[in-house]
């Protein structure tokens, strides 16, 4: 649902009303002294903002739309107005997520917007997010993405209070406003880069790039997906393959860890996704049994709480996620370590990271 920033109330009383709270809490940041882009604060103070807002399931379609409809408003903006005007695009927030797990969540539905698109791919730019050319495009236009999330703890510039938020604008938008001036342009780069090292407190992430002019440019892609800190390289998603799994077996340990309630609505966010969730209470004895009885060659998740029950794959396609506990070795061969039981709606197959 596309929703202007001047009426952002209208959703309080429909499916979405949920994101007024979140827009709310990213306006505070972004008014925040200090905050790093200084478009952002303009398009707020102008009330020009767009506001995608993506309920649970998340839909790639629901969003292409949201996306389509935003270009064709800001096309009937003023040039000025149209350059600050970005589309912020929040996911309904579900269960306590990983920031990888929330990265990959956001990627796996940017991935499939291509679908939706009939518009020719702009020229030049590749369509193989793994090709260092490779930019992410939609209805013809190349797009600037910042992912921010409330699971970055350190760096303060791309956490907006939302679990998960997109800041969106079009490319021809940007070039629009500095009158396709680069050395404008490579001068309020160096301004809001400024203003990031002041606001989290150390140098802006390499996956940055440098200024516009500067030096050769690096992939577009690396600025999407940051790391939490400079320590940490961009996450690339899409060098990883995810497991699609139908089937969740789950040890009963975990029920009780976790909590009736909690327990309750991750099952039922599972089932929203069409997942099919199957409590195993004595593993040593019918996991395997278990799954023969499902009788399926697609990826199982075998979800544990307990190390002593890690080793139980008995099929190729039996993944094993073991839920992260403090008493946890950093590391199991073979085991997914997941820190949360959401964490398995965006989770990456071992070892296939490609070269």
């Amino acid at each position: 649902m596309l929703i202007q920033q001047k009426a952002i109330q209208t959703v309080r009383h429909s499916p979405y009303s949920w994101v007024e709270a979140e827009f709310h809490r990213s306006t505070q940041v972004i008014m925040e002294k200090d905050f790093p882009c200084t478009f952002g604060i303009l398009g707020a103070q102008k009330e020009v903002h767009y506001i995608s807002a993506l309920n649970f399931p998340y839909s790639a379609q629901a969003l292409a739309e949201d996306i389509t409809q935003y270009l064709s408003e800001i096309r009937a903006m003023p040039a000025k107005e149209r350059g600050v005007s970005g589309l912020l695009v929040y996911f309904e927030p579900i269960g306590a997520m990983s920031l990888q797990s929330l990265q990959l969540t956001a990627w796996e539905l940017l991935s499939q917007l291509e679908r939706y698109d009939e518009t020719p791919w702009p020229a030049g730019v590749s369509r193989d997010p793994a090709d260092p050319d490779y930019a992410f495009c939609f209805q013809g236009e190349v797009w600037f993405i910042n992912f921010s999330s409330s699971g970055y703890a350190n760096r303060d510039s791309r956490n907006l209070g939302s679990q998960i938020s997109l800041a969106m604008q079009a490319f021809s938008a940007s070039d629009e406003y500095f009158n396709y001036n680069n050395k404008r342009k490579a001068n309020a780069q160096k301004l809001v880069r400024s203003r990031a090292e002041k606001f989290d407190g150390c140098p802006v992430h390499h996956g940055l790039g440098p200024i516009i002019g500067e030096e050769k440019p690096s992939p577009l892609k690396l600025s999407y997906f940051i790391g939490d800190t400079n320590q940490i390289d961009s996450f690339e998603p899409w060098l990883y393959e995810t497991i699609s799994a139908d089937f969740y077996l789950i040890d009963e340990e975990i029920v009780s860890w976790l909590g009736e309630a909690n327990f309750r609505d991750a099952v039922r966010r599972m089932n929203q996704l069409g997942k099919e969730v199957i409590v195993v209470d004595d593993p040593n004895t019918s996991l395997t049994e278990q799954v023969r009885r499902l009788n399926t060659t697609k990826d199982v998740l075998w979800i544990t709480s307990n190390p002593a029950h890690t080793h139980i794959c008995p099929e190729e396609h039996v993944y094993c996620c073991c839920l992260r506990k403090d008493s946890h070795p950093e590391e199991i061969p073979g085991v997914l370590l997941i820190d949360h039981l959401f964490d398995t709606f965006a989770l990456i197959k071992p070892s296939i990271k490609l070269s």
